[in-house]
C-alpha cells in the first residue's frame, strides 16, 4: 500500500494522448506510458449518489491499544478490520465492532531478518481466509502469518517489493519499486513469470523506475487491476500480461501533466521525490463487481478534498461518486458497506445508508 504524498507545481505540460510510437509500433502514448489501447470515459462530470452515514465506532475508544499513524488496510469476510500502523511497522486486527484482536509483525531492531520481523510496511492483504501477508519493502520480502498472528514463512526478493496480491488459485502479482526496476508489475505461477508492466512499456525505459508511476494493485477473479496515484488511469490485465482494458478515470477532464522527478541532496546523498498532482490516494477496493477508488480534489466541490469514485470493474466504466462522511481524512477504504477513515491517531468506521 502506498502512503499518500501531495506534490506541487509542474513545469512541462504533456499532451494527454499522442501516438508517438516508432514505425511498426501502434501503441498509444499516455504521458510516460505506452499502452496497447486506451478508452476514455463516456461521461466527463461526476454523478454524485446521495448517501448518509451512521458512525459505528472510533478506534482507540473501543480498545486500550494506542494508534500512532494508522491507515485502514482491509476487511475480511467476517468483517474484521486490519489497520496498518506505519510508525511501529505492524498490522493490527480489530473485530467488526472495533475491539483489538491481534497484531502481525515484530519491529526489527537490526536488519529485519528475524522470523516475522519487519523493517517497514508497504502493503497488506489476505492470501486466504486463514493466511495474511505483509509486504516489507526495505526488507525485500513478503511475510506470511496465520490469522492468529503466528508467523508462517517469508519470501525474499532481489528487488524492493511495493505491493503483493495472490488469487485463490495461486497466481501471484508483485509490484516493484526502486530506480531503475526492469519490471513495475509481474505475475507468477509456480515457475512461470510474466511481465505485466515491463520497463519497455515506459517512454524512458527505467530512467525513473517506479517514481511517478506509483499506485495500487487489486485482484478481480484471476486478473489484476492497477490504479495509478498520479495518472488518471485504470489498467486491468490477465495473468499472462494481456491487457483487458486501459481506461481514463473521471479525473481525466482536468489538465493532465506528467509528474516530474526532482533530485535532492540529503546529507550528501542523492534522493528523489515526485512533483505533481495526485489523482488518486493509492487506496482502491473491489466489491460485487464494483471498483471503489479514492479520488483527490473534485472541482464540483472545492471545499472537499477526497471523493470516492465507483467503476464497473469488468469494463472500467464510471458509475457514480460519493463524498466520504468527513473531509480531511486521506486514508479511506470502502468495504462490506462500510467506510473506514483514518486521521492522526484514530480510525472511524461508518455504515453507508443508501
Amino acid at each position: 500500500m502506498s502512503r499518500l504524498l501531495f506534490g506541487t507545481g509542474l513545469v512541462i505540460t504533456l499532451s494527454l494522448i499522442s501516438c508517438e510510437a516508432e514505425e511498426g509500433d501502434t501503441r498509444i502514448r499516455f504521458g510516460q506510458l505506452y499502452l496497447d489501447r486506451l478508452a476514455e470515459q463516456n461521461v466527463s462530470e461526476r454523478n454524485f449518489l446521495e448517501v448518509s452515514y451512521e458512525k459505528l465506532f472510533t478506534i482507540p475508544d473501543t480498545t486500550s491499544i494506542f494508534l500512532y499513524s494508522p491507515s485502514p488496510a482491509s476487511v475480511d469476510s467476517r468483517g474484521n478490520l486490519y489497520v496498518i500502523d506505519w510508525s511501529i511497522s505492524k498490522v493490527l486486527k480489530f473485530s467488526p465492532s472495533g475491539e483489538y484482536l491481534v497484531s502481525y509483525g515484530e519491529v526489527s531492531t537490526g536488519d529485519g531478518d528475524g522470523p516475522g520481523e519487519l523493517l517497514n510496511i508497504n502493503d497488506f492483504g489476505m492470501t486466504s481466509d486463514s493466511v495474511v501477508h505483509v509486504v516489507d519493502g526495505y526488507g525485500f520480502k513478503v511475510a506470511f502469518f496465520a490469522v492468529d498472528g503466528t508467523f508462517l514463512q517469508e519470501k525474499k526478493e532481489q528487488r524492493q517489493v511495493d505491493g503483493y496480491k495472490r488469487t485463490p488459485t495461486g497466481w501471484e502479482y508483485i509490484k516493484f519499486a526502486g530506480i531503475p526496476s526492469p519490471t513495475l508489475l509481474e505475475s507468477r505461477f509456480d515457475e512461470d513469470v510474466f511481465e505485466i508492466i515491463p520497463s519497455s512499456s515506459l517512454v524512458d525505459e527505467g530512467k525513473e523506475g517506479a517514481l511517478g508511476l506509483g499506485g495500487t494493485i487489486s485482484i478481480h477473479n484471476e486478473n489484476v487491476l492497477y490504479v495509478f496515484d498520479q495518472y488518471p488511469l485504470i489498467l486491468q490485465y490477465e495473468p499472462d500480461g494481456t491487457l483487458v482494458y486501459a481506461r481514463t478515470t473521471i479525473d481525466y477532464k482536468y489538465d493532465f501533466r506528467e509528474p516530474e522527478v526532482e533530485t535532492l541532496m540529503l546529507e550528501g546523498m542523492p534522493a528523489y521525490r515526485n512533483v505533481g498532482r495526485y489523482f488518486h490516494t493509492g487506496l482502491a477496493t473491489i466489491e460485487n463487481d464494483k471498483l471503489y477508488v479514492s479520488g483527490v480534489d473534485p472541482s464540483e466541490a472545492p471545499d472537499k478534498t477526497i471523493v470516492i469514485d465507483v467503476y464497473d470493474v469488468r469494463t472500467g466504466d464510471y458509475q457514480h461518486s460519493m463524498f466520504p462522511p468527513e473531509d480531511g481524512h486521506f486514508y479511506i477504504i470502502y468495504q462490506n458497506g462500510r467506510i473506514y477513515q483514518a486521521k492522526d491517531s484514530t480510525v472511524v468506521a461508518w455504515e453507508v445508508v443508501y
